[in-house]
């Protein structure tokens, strides 16, 4: 990550750089289907580039595209000149704006221990949509730039991403709770439940959760589609799969 004194210079990048929203990219390391991707355009200075377009969650052959074009992962993190990104939500996103606005104005404050806190108010807060600030604003706006960054990053969003950060036995293993593997090559098995064991026998590159009354089986390449099994629990109304505690 960068350290403090790179984060101490980019409130000069952005007023070099015309005041833009600044988005911060790193380089595709795999093609994975669950990242957004930036295609960056002509550069402004330094490591500054324009934005030419965003591919969000593409399929594994345009991710595969995206690597081999030098597109970056979009990290989803920003720096920006305040005023320039409620202007760009007033202009892009009205009612973002208004619902956020109000919110804050009917904000109650608390003072305690020499800190004050604030409140935002609830009712006015919940009619705000729930929409991102990438679809909503940035990816609407022309305001917008890409900081080409060496930053160490990974969006600890999925089973695989865990898997990449996480300590490896010498077979590339990770094993967490009472689990039994013979045989298995790059396995990530994790059981919340130590009334039970897990064993796996001669498989490579799985995923296997046991957490609570659920447990998913899946190859680490299709971490992202465990979206998929929690709407199917949803249609058939098993809630009871999702709501499990350890």
């Amino acid at each position: 990550m960068p350290n403090s004194r790179s984060f101490n210079q980019f409130p000069r990048l952005c007023k070099r750089s015309n005041n833009k929203l600044i988005l911060f990219g790193t380089k595709a390391l795999y093609p994975e289907t669950g990242y957004g991707y930036i295609k960056y355009g002509g550069r402004i200075r330094a490591n500054l580039y324009e934005v030419a377009d965003f591919i969000e969650k593409p399929s594994l052959i345009t991710a595969r595209i995206c690597i081999a074009e030098g597109d970056l992962w979009n990290c989803g993190i920003f720096i920006f000149p305040v005023k320039l990104l409620l202007f760009e939500i007033k202009k892009h996103a009205p009612e973002i704006y208004h619902a956020c606005n109000k919110a804050y104005i009917k904000a109650k404050s608390h003072a305690q221990n020499d800190k004050r806190t604030y409140h935002i108010d609830p009712p006015a807060f919940s009619k705000c949509p729930a929409d991102s600030i990438d679809y909503s604003v940035l990816e609407k706006s022309a305001r917008i730039a890409v900081l080409k960054s060496n930053i160490v990053w990974n969006d600890i969003g999925s089973w695989r991403s865990m898997y990449e950060i996480g300590h490896k036995d010498a077979d590339g293993n990770i094993l967490e709770g009472e689990v039994i593997a013979i045989d298995c090559k790059n396995a990530h098995i994790i059981n919340n439940n130590p009334s039970e064991i897990i064993a796996l026998i001669g498989s490579k590159n799985l995923t296997v959760v046991k957490s609570g009354n659920a447990t998913i089986v899946l190859p680490r390449t299709d971490s992202q589609k465990v979206r998929q099994v929690v709407e199917l629990i949803k249609k058939r109304k098993k809630s009871i799969y999702l709501n499990t505690s350890d």
